[in-house]
């Protein structure tokens, strides 16, 4: 759990909620108040996320499920939509859902 809050640590401008696994960030989670979008706040907490992912050896690329409406927003951050994709996951999804990635590095070949 990652929160974006102000200096004061009063106003609470978003979250995120991941975890590494295989090789992949997985983005379970990622909110901005309605009252804060469209201030750079989401594209924030992804940078960072991502810039810290990169400094974990082991870790290849990003991944989460978005909602329809949010699809663009990732295609901008370097995510790419895969249709029709199912996911195996412990969360519940919804239907419309679109898996995205986004590769951090190139995976090592295998031997």
């Amino acid at each position: 759990l990652s929160l974006l809050a102000d200096r004061d640590l009063e106003v609470l401008c978003g979250f995120v909620i991941s975890k590494i696994k295989d090789g992949a960030l997985s983005i379970y989670k990622i909110a901005v108040p309605l009252a804060f979008r469209g201030h750079g706040f989401g594209r924030y907490i992804m940078d960072e996320h991502m810039k810290a992912a990169k400094k974990v050896p082991g870790v290849y690329d990003v991944c989460l499920s978005s909602l329809p409406a949010a699809v663009a927003f990732y295609k901008r951050l370097g995510f790419k939509a895969f249709e029709n994709v199912r996911i195996r996951s412990d969360e519940e999804m919804v239907e419309g859902q679109v898996y995205m990635e986004k590769k951090l590095r190139a995976r090592p070949r295998r031997k």
